[in-house]
């Protein structure tokens, strides 16, 4: 992994990429080491700040829900997200033939709203 993580960092930060990590879930259950979540969350902190140098975004996904204190954690490890001023929250939604995406401020509240009608699904 650190391989990779290396590959993709170089290759960001020559050229201007998207990188989408599908899933940060998927991401944490590679490893079974217990620090294996300083090792993740360095990695991607390291990829977007390299991103940042040369206009490429990191786009990282996954499964989450808010616990009894209000905090954004995955579901269903319960790890907490990495929450930063520098990053995004999206809610995303399909109902019938549309994709809702909500954005949402550092609180969960909903900032702005975007429909998108799908076609053939």
């Amino acid at each position: 992994m650190k391989k990779i993580i290396s590959e993709i960092a170089n290759k960001i930060s020559s050229e201007k990429f998207l990188v989408i990590i599908d899933s940060l879930n998927g991401f944490y259950n590679i490893f079974d080491e217990k620090e294996s979540g300083r090792f993740i969350n360095a990695s991607l902190m390291l990829l977007s700040s390299v991103s940042r140098e040369n206009g490429s975004s990191v786009i990282i996904t996954a499964i989450t829900r808010k616990n009894d204190e209000g905090e954004w954690i995955l579901s269903p490890g319960g790890r907490h997200i990495i929450d930063s001023k520098k990053s995004g929250m999206f809610h995303l939604k399909r109902i019938d033939k549309s994709m809702i995406i909500r954005s949402l401020n550092q609180i969960g509240n909903t900032e702005k709203t975007f429909k998108i009608e799908l076609s053939n699904v």
